[in-house]
């Protein structure tokens, strides 16, 4: 709940990264795609971003990707896609495909 990425290694227990200053909400999860060289993050402030972690910088971001208040989740797909699941207004369950 402090809005922050950390990429730790594991073997020495040192954070390598701290992705602090990207989200101003609640990260609710994060994905990494297939080589391991960018991470999509869905959070509270209803925005999904896709974060390329070596440069520490934002690549896309899509503001409203699901506009009801219940979570959101985000993860990416083998071809570089990402797959959202959210709500409505109205609580209805979505489901949307986006190209980062």
């Amino acid at each position: 709940c402090d809005n922050a990425i950390i990429i730790w290694n594991v073997g020495t227990g040192e954070a390598l990264l701290n992705l602090d200053d990207m989200h101003s909400d609640m990260i609710y999860n994060v994905s990494w795609n297939r080589n391991g060289s960018l991470i999509c993050t869905a959070s509270k402030d209803k925005k999904v971003r896709v974060i390329d972690p070596r440069k520490q910088e934002i690549v896309a971001e899509k503001e409203k990707a699901h506009e009801g208040a219940r979570p959101m989740r985000a993860i990416f797909l083998a071809d570089g896609n990402v797959f959202t699941t959210g709500f409505s207004r109205m609580s209805e369950r979505q489901l949307a495909l986006w190209n980062p």
